[in-house]
């Protein structure tokens, strides 16, 4: 009997040894194409920067391209040619400004030619910041309503971040420190499109129909010291966000079976990547934090 286990056993091993399959990676190779990553922000010098694609099994870290001619044009009309400040990036003596149209014509050695465009949005200020303190599983939870006004003549695009700006003075034995985070931010806001931590709360005009809006939200609040924090409201252009949703769609489906892959948009011609433009609003609240609701 004992014979006849090892007998299967080795059999056993032997099928599965045979059923190894090596199957072929079949990537039809395109040359590299080149990939813009530029977001206009008015009133902030024009910038950009430039690389190029790679196949998907290439682990090499991304490669900048340098010596490129780009042509910069406002509204159509040819402004000047970008200095390329350091490898692959490239930067204009010229700043943004709201309304207006910027294309870029870029031309590298070796690569085939690219053009892409993008409309700076108005912004308009934030109307009022409503806070609150409400208890979450661990210690308290910052909410808030903001209210700010919409356009009715044009589709809007709106983002929202939340930055944490902290300065603390200790004794003589320690030491001062000053530094920015972006905190987490959270909504139910029937508005809310998509929520990735690096890019905030993203909505649109689609489901509104008044000319303002307040769209609540909360902010986790794991704050031990009196902080400053800064609402970042972002008035985007359709194509970057566009880029930001499709980009959050996909991240959440890698590593996901049961969702299909997503492509990130793109609006650069013959080309890959984005430009996009944005006008930024501010608004600062100094949020003392309750200690005593903090559980260990």
């Amino acid at each position: 009997m004992r014979k006849l286990i090892i007998i299967l056993v080795i059999l056993s091993l032997t099928f599965l040894f045979a059923c190894e399959k090596v199957i072929p990676l079949n990537i039809e190779y395109r040359n590299p194409r080149l990939v813009v990553n530029s977001m206009l922000m008015q009133d902030s010098l024009i910038k950009l920067d430039l690389s190029c694609s790679r196949i998907i099994i290439d682990n090499a870290e991304v490669k900048a391209v340098e010596n490129a001619t780009v042509k910069l044009f406002k509204d159509g009309n040819f402004v000047e040619n970008l200095i390329e400040t350091s490898p692959g990036i490239y930067q204009s003596t010229y700043r943004a400004e709201s309304g207006n149209n910027y294309s870029f014509e870029i031309d590298a050695p070796d690569y085939e030619p690219i053009t892409c465009e993008t409309q700076v949005p108005f912004a308009q200020p934030i109307i009022a910041i409503d806070t609150s303190r409400g208890q979450g599983d661990y210690t308290e939870v910052l909410q808030f309503r903001l209210k700010f006004a919409l356009d009715a003549n044009q589709k809007q695009f709106f983002m929202l971040r939340m930055k944490s700006d902290y300065y603390t003075e200790e004794d003589e034995d320690e030491y001062n420190y000053y530094y920015q985070d972006y905190v987490s931010l959270n909504s139910n806001d029937v508005i809310v499109e998509s929520n990735g931590y690096d890019s905030g709360l993203l909505f649109s005009d689609r489901l509104i129909n008044t000319d303002t809006y307040t769209f609540t939200g909360s902010a986790d609040s794991y704050f031990y010291d009196t902080v400053k924090l800064i609402f970042q409201f972002y008035y985007l252009d359709e194509s970057m966000y566009q880029y930001l949703t499709t980009r959050n769609s996909h991240m959440d489906a890698q590593g996901n079976p049961l969702m299909e892959p997503v492509v990130v948009y793109s609006n650069v011609s013959s080309g890959m990547g984005i430009l996009g433009s944005a006008s930024l609003v501010t608004d600062t609240i100094v949020y003392y934090p309750n200690l005593n609701n903090y559980y260990y």
